[in-house]
């Protein structure tokens, strides 16, 4: 029998499959409850999805603690919708701020996630599923109907300030964005903070803050920015940005050096960093025909990391090109971890396909 003390430190392991694991192994433990609801109130966020997950079977011994964490995160949640139309009106073009502006969003709808997966372990299945895509659809009448009924489930209290937090999306109040920036640079969330006070500092037009702190936060966060310029890894959240970041190995191209060779093996991906590249396919009579060309930016290789087989076209710098690579291993498993992003790879594969 795994002591529950591994067992709650493996909520933290950076496998899914082993904190959902561990999660299942915890909602059948009696006396577990008490240490989950700590974790959701002191633990990292991936511990604290992982306890939520195993909660729900002890909710009934730990219902007012439940209750109350569940309130914090309806008052993170809106706190960080209105901090969200204040950052999104700073007047600076700095890609920090559009980075800072997604954290916080993504930030948000995580807090309303867990209000809602409170209300399923507090008795109300209901309110997952197809009612929390309803309360965020711009249906309105799909709004109105999942609002009316998460009024009449689980706590009334909770599921009002839910909907509170959920309709005031739609109207935020835009506050200084100066005492915005100063609150960010104060914040719980270590990115938060990060990115607030490279945008503080923009917005001073002072020297660029020095953003590194004692767990290594922001080390590599001008990376980051360069792999957000790609769609594919745009929404990710920072934490996975940061460990393609860790692995990306820059390189330059010299004018008519292949990046990659029709036929050979690869498994990597090539972020455009500078310059452009064109993709050629060698025809049987040996001519080179032209697919398409790439700039800075856009990506190349993913099929590679996708499936196990050779190159099908050649790349080719025009000029002098930089790229960031990224080896197949690390960005397997972000496909792993994050849905989201697989989702996006297959929506670039689609878009490609459809203009070849």
């Amino acid at each position: 029998l795994v002591p529950t003390p591994l067992l709650l430190g493996a909520h933290d392991d950076d496998a899914l499959s082993v904190r959902n694991a561990a999660a299942w192994a915890l909602g059948h433990r009696p006396d577990a409850a008490n240490e989950l609801l700590t974790t959701l109130q002191t633990g990292s966020a991936l511990a604290q999805d992982a306890a939520l997950t195993a909660i729900s079977p002890h909710a009934h011994n730990v219902h007012e603690g439940l209750l109350t964490w569940a309130h914090a995160q309806i008052d993170r949640a809106a706190t960080l919708h209105r901090t969200h139309s204040t950052v999104v009106a700073v007047q600076t073009a700095v890609p920090e701020r559009d980075f800072l502006a997604t954290v916080i969003e993504q930030r948000a709808i995580r807090a309303e996630d867990r209000a809602i997966a409170a209300l399923v372990a507090l008795g109300a299945p209901a309110a997952g599923g197809l009612m929390r895509r309803s309360l965020r659809s711009r249906d309105q009448d799909a709004r109105a109907q999942a609002i009316e009924a998460l009024d009449s489930l689980g706590d009334r209290g909770l599921s009002r300030a839910l909907t509170a937090c959920l309709e005031a999306v739609d109207d935020p109040a835009a506050e200084d964005p100066h005492t915005v920036l100063d609150q960010l640079a104060q914040d719980d969330d270590a990115w938060i903070v990060v990115l607030g006070r490279r945008v503080r500092a923009t917005m001073a037009e002072q020297p660029e803050e020095d953003v590194a702190t004692t767990d290594g936060t922001g080390d590599q966060l001008d990376t980051m920015l360069l792999l957000r310029r790609v769609p594919l890894f745009a929404r990710l959240e920072p934490e996975d940005l940061q460990r393609l970041a860790m692995v990306a190995q820059e390189r330059s191209y010299a004018d008519g050096a292949p990046l990659m060779r029709e036929g050979e093996l690869g498994d990597e991906l090539v972020v455009l960093v500078e310059g452009v590249v064109r993709v050629v396919h060698a025809t049987p009579d040996g001519e080179e025909r032209l697919i398409r060309r790439y700039e800075a930016g856009e990506h190349i290789g993913e099929l590679a990391v996708l499936r196990d087989r050779p190159r099908v076209a050649t790349v080719i710098a025009e000029g002098d090109v930089r790229g960031l690579v990224l080896g197949g291993d690390g960005l397997r498993a972000i496909l792993r971890e994050r849905p989201e992003a697989a989702m996006a790879m297959l929506t670039t594969l689609a878009e490609r396909l459809s203009t070849q």
